[in-house]
Parts: C-alpha cells; sequence; structure tokens
C-alpha cells in the first residue's frame, strides 16, 4: 500500500464500489483517504465543504427525534439550507415526511 496508484485503487474498489440491488439509487460519495495518521488523529471530523450542493437529509424511521431536532439547530443557515426528511414506511413504501 506504499505506492499512490495502488493506494487509489484500494479505496476505490472498498468504498466506490456498490451491490447490485442498489444500482438505481442515485447516491455520491466522498472518500478522503489518509494514510499514516497518527492514532490520536484517526477519530476526528474531517470538514467537507458541501456549501450548496446539500439539498437534503434523509433520515432513517428510526433515528431519534431529540437527535432530529438537534441536527436542525446544527445545520449552518443560508441561502437555501437542506431539507431534512425522515423516511417513514408504511405496508412495504417509503414515504418521505419533513421532519
Amino acid at each position: 500500500l506504499d505506492d499512490p496508484t495502488t493506494q487509489r485503487w484500494v479505496a476505490r474498489d472498498l468504498y466506490g464500489t456498490k451491490l447490485s440491488d442498489w444500482a438505481s439509487d442515485r447516491e455520491y460519495r466522498i472518500i478522503d483517504v489518509l494514510w499514516d495518521l497518527p492514532p490520536s488523529a484517526l477519530d476526528d471530523p474531517l470538514f467537507v465543504p458541501v456549501g450548496e450542493s446539500l439539498k437534503a437529509i434523509v433520515l432513517g424511521e428510526k433515528y431519534p427525534p431529540a437527535t432530529a431536532r438537534d441536527l436542525l439547530h446544527a445545520l449552518p443557515g443560508g441561502l437555501s439550507p437542506p431539507e431534512v426528511l425522515r423516511c417513514n414506511w408504511e405496508r412495504g413504501v417509503p414515504f418521505l415526511d419533513l421532519v
């Protein structure tokens, strides 16, 4: 893994491959591989400046309501803040509701 070309392919294969069951999903994955981090930095958050490109955040049906409210308050203000939605299921059909 010392060769940068090998590192790129390993990261792509590990994080950039989807199962065929999810082939129709539209998603974007941001992969930032930082090799040789000191152990003290492994859990440090990574700031990704998505700016106006983030349009919505979809939470699962079991995501805690109190935490969802905290998330809403933590979102940056701006011209077009992302919508926060919860995915609920009814008779096997997903529905998105605003949080």
